[in-house]
């Protein structure tokens, strides 16, 4: 079970990462970014 929760921790921080520098390109708006990435921990949190 550990094993699992790091993996997803791991894909959860690759993941924001990601949405952090298609904002700063200017690819999706930095309030979208923001909003994906609450949702995101929102999820994972449950």
């Amino acid at each position: 079970m550990e094993s699992k929760d790091k993996k997803v921790k791991d894909i959860f921080k690759d993941s924001q990462a990601k949405i952090d520098r298609l904002a700063d390109k200017g690819v999706i708006h930095k309030n979208k970014a923001a909003r994906l990435k609450s949702r995101l921990n929102s999820k994972l949190k449950s």
